[in-house]
Formats: C-alpha cells, structure tokens, sequence
C-alpha cells in the first residue's frame, strides 16, 4: 500500500513555492557579497536581541509574578481609561458640532425672518400706496364731468395699460393722458382728424410725431397708426412741455392736475 505524502511535503513541491525559491535565489545572488554579509550580521543580532529579551522578561516574570501582573493591570487599565477617555472627547465634540450647527441654523431662521419680515413690510406699504393712489384717483374721477368719465371708463383696457407704463415712464399724469386720448380719438387707433392731417389714438399730425419720435431717439417711421408708439411720443413729448401741440391739453390739464 502506497503511502500519502505528507502535506507540508506536497506544499514544498507546488509550483508556486518552487518558483518564489528559485525568485529569492535570483535576487539573492544579485546582491553583492559584502551587503549580503551586512544584512545576515544584523539579522543575526537582531535574533540575539529578541532572545535576550525573551529570556530577561521570562526571568522577570518568574521572580516577580505579582509585580507583572500589577503591571500588566496598570496598562490594561491605562488603555480603558485612554479608550473611555477618547469615546467621551468625541462624543463631546459631536454634541459641540450638533450645537454649532443648530446656533448657525437659528442664525440663518432668524435672518430670513427678517428678511421675509422686510418683504412683508414693503408690500404692506406698496399696498397702501397702492390703496392711496386708488383713493386718490377715485376723488378726482368724482370731479370728472360724466361725459368725459365714461370715455375714459370705456378706453380699451390695453390702451389703459399702455398709458399707465408711458406715463410712469416718462413721469406724466397717467388719467390726464387718458383724458386726452378719450377726448382726441375714443380710443380710436384709426381716426382721422384735421381735415385727414391727424392721424391715430393721439391724432398726431406727421411732422410733429416724427419730431416727437426723433427726440426720443425712436425710429422715423409713421407709426401713428400703433397705438404704443403714439402713447410712447405723446408721453414722452408732455414730459417735456409740449402737451400744447393738442388743443384737449389745457383742458385735460385743468381736471387732473
């Protein structure tokens, strides 16, 4: 009966052992003679070192049995404390962290806060300027002679909205405006006026809507039949003191302003 081979043996004889031998031989003989000799003298002192330690702490522990193990207890207890130690300096930080972080959030609630409370504030007053300005317009409709009221009242409301974003512009009387247009064309962007001279919402005659447009730096272009570049020129113009080239001016003037 054949027997087994040893498995140390076979573990020797494996390819992968055999060829790591045969790589230490190689970069064994490559090193020179004299390193090799340094490198084996300190491995054979290390040896030496590591044995006359073992034996000294051999001896000790024979001789001095209770002393070492005080000694190992103080280092076993040593060790707790510096673990424990640790665990509550990083708990301690993590709860510092958590604070630090919970202050900066509040810091960051309370300046949006006010913030929001900024906001809140500045629409409360533009609502009352807002409510204001209704009111005030409100008392100077009362004063309107119907007549000129209702046409007011019935302009298109894109030609209101044209009016009011020219005339905040160009900082005129938006219901003066409005007045003028109502009393000039009704709102009509196709009228005709002065004998077929006047031309639009405004009734604007050629030469002055192109003077008019060409102080605003605007394009010369007759575009009195577009109601935003007629409300744009017109506004623009009594801005400057020329409301006197519509003969409604003085009496638009005399309601609203």
């Amino acid at each position: 009966m054949k027997l087994e081979e040893p498995p140390l043996r076979k573990l020797f004889k494996s390819r992968k052992v055999i060829k790591f031998k045969e790589n230490i031989i190689k970069i064994v003989t490559k090193i020179p003679e004299n390193v090799l000799k340094l490198i084996l003298k300190v491995l054979t002192y290390l040896f030496i070192g590591i044995f006359f330690a073992y034996t000294a702490i051999r001896n000790f522990v024979r001789t001095h049995t209770k002393l070492f193990i005080f000694l190992v207890l103080i280092i076993i207890v040593f060790f707790v404390v510096l673990r424990s130690y640790n665990m509550v300096r990083n708990a301690w930080d993590t709860k510092n962290d958590q604070m630090y972080r919970l202050e900066q959030e509040q810091r960051n609630l309370e300046q949006e806060k006010d913030r929001l409370e900024q906001q809140l504030k500045e629409l409360e007053e533009k609502i009352q300027s807002y409510n204001l300005q209704k009111q005030q317009e409100e008392a100077r409709m009362q004063s309107v002679p119907v007549n000129i009221k209702d046409k007011i009242v019935n302009l298109p409301q894109y030609i209101k909205d044209l009016v009011t974003n020219y005339a905040t512009k160009n900082n005129v009387n938006k219901d003066m405006c409005k007045c003028i247009i109502a009393k000039e064309s009704g709102g009509d962007s196709n009228a005709i006026g002065d004998n077929g001279d006047a031309f639009g919402i405004v009734q604007y005659h050629l030469g002055t809507f192109l003077a008019d447009r060409r102080d605003a730096s605007l394009s010369q272009v007759d575009l009195r039949g577009d109601p935003e570049a007629s409300i744009e020129a017109m506004t623009y113009a009594i801005a400057r003191g020329r409301g006197g080239a519509w003969s409604t001016f003085g009496y638009c003037q005399s309601i609203f302003q």
